[in-house]
């Protein structure tokens, strides 16, 4: 009962995050916000969460993941309906910061998921379910926000962020009925020394950079490159593709909910392909054949969408993108569990994981500034670049590594 209660959690966080993210750059354009300013609201928003995750995480085993999580759904609930209401772009702006610190909904679900299922060989099968829920929420709510824009026009931003902020308060209720969870005592002796908490997330960071410098950095510098060029594609095409559809396709905001269901059902779906796929690449042990190709057809393909003008065109190009992220996640993750230890590969994932959430930051920032003064096609145009610059590394590294084997 404890489990469903979370995985029903989990995909009304992903719906209700769903139902909005595909509006968001519309509205706040509608609102008299610059390219640089739309860029700036992304980029604090991912900038508050990968500095708050850890700090959540830390209160969660101090004071009690329920507790914590009742909260950062209060606070979410409050912010969505004002970010309705409000017509003010420095409000809108700090409304969206305000949700960027308190929505950890997926970090504090997944640590409360032990608490409730302590069997370790059926956890795996409890996150597998909540996974499969959040993909089906970030799939349907675009599909319904669309929908809801169509039936407002005038006040269809207003009506989402009601019906979202009605949704995390549901969430607080389905919460509830959760059975309390006891903190252990060396947790709440934490709690009354709150400074602890900020010793201990310095500690965490000085210990990490030792382990920084200890990696023999030569070994994984193919691997963070083709990491930066994946999560800055990506990232750059995500910061103004709403936009792009709609200013030189026309799109509404119904097709737009479409488009974006489209596409992730494509990531997954190759995603659940990946083993077929990798079995083409058994003969490439240094992986440099994969990123090579998926670098290439990155580049192509986000030319082609920046060029096209048909839109059935653009929805086929969307195949082989979604394909590339998917098996270009997948790659990273096969070359940190072939080159790494058992004593460094949780490091090397973090630093993987961290630059994916640092280009979050930086890649709508760098896209409002493009687009602002050049253009949001240029965005593509510049993701383009970057992953030929990165086929162009991948391949000159390659050949390298091949002469210097002949000549030994």
């Amino acid at each position: 009962m404890a489990t469903r209660i979370l995985q029903s959690i989990s995909f009304l966080d992903m719906f209700g995050a769903g139902l909005l993210m595909p509006q968001l750059a519309n509205h706040a354009k509608q609102l008299g916000c610059s390219h640089i300013q739309i860029g700036t609201m992304s980029a604090l928003y991912s900038g508050f969460q990968l500095i708050s995750g850890p700090v959540v995480g830390s209160l969660s085993d101090t004071k009690g993941r329920k507790p914590i999580l009742l909260l950062c759904l209060y606070i979410c609930a409050f912010a969505y309906v004002s970010l309705g209401i409000t017509s003010s772009i420095t409000l809108f702006l700090l409304l969206r910061s305000v949700i960027g610190m308190s929505k950890q909904t997926q970090l504090l679900t997944n640590a409360l998921a032990p608490d409730y299922e302590t069997d370790g060989t059926k956890q795996s099968i409890v996150y597998g379910r909540m996974s499969t829920m959040t993909g089906l929420g970030m799939s349907v709510g675009p599909i319904i926000g669309g929908h809801i824009m169509e039936a407002y026009p005038n006040n269809g931003f207003t009506v989402i962020c009601c019906v979202v902020g009605a949704i995390f308060i549901f969430n607080t209720f389905l919460l509830r009925k959760l059975p309390d969870v006891k903190i252990s005592k060396f947790a709440k002796k934490q709690v009354t020394i709150p400074i602890k908490l900020l010793d201990s997330i310095t500690k965490t960071a000085k210990e990490s950079i030792d382990e920084f410098r200890k990696i023999d950095w030569s070994i994984f510098w193919d691997l963070f490159l083709f990491k930066l060029l994946i999560t800055c594609c990506v990232g750059l095409y995500f910061s103004s593709f709403s936009l792009f559809l709609k200013i030189y396709h026309e799109v509404s905001p119904k097709e737009l909910g479409y488009l974006i269901a489209f596409q992730g059902g494509m990531g997954s779906l190759c995603t659940y392909f990946i083993g077929h796929i990798t079995k083409l690449y058994k003969h490439d042990e240094d992986f440099s054949q994969r990123m090579l190709h998926i670098s290439l057809v990155l580049s192509f393909t986000l030319l082609g969408l920046s060029m096209i003008s048909s839109i059935v065109i653009f929805v086929l190009l969307l195949i082989p993108f979604a394909l590339c992220g998917s098996i270009g996640r997948v790659t990273t993750l096969e070359m940190i569990a072939s080159r790494s230890k058992n004593t460094n590969r949780g490091t090397i994932i973090g630093a993987s994981n961290s630059m994916k959430s640092l280009s979050g930051v930086i890649t709508p920032l760098l896209g409002g500034f493009i687009g602002e003064y050049l253009g949001i096609a240029y965005n593509f145009y510049l993701a383009s670049f970057v992953a030929t610059a990165g086929a162009v590394a991948i391949k000159y590294h390659r050949t390298y590594v091949t002469s210097k084997n002949k000549s030994e």
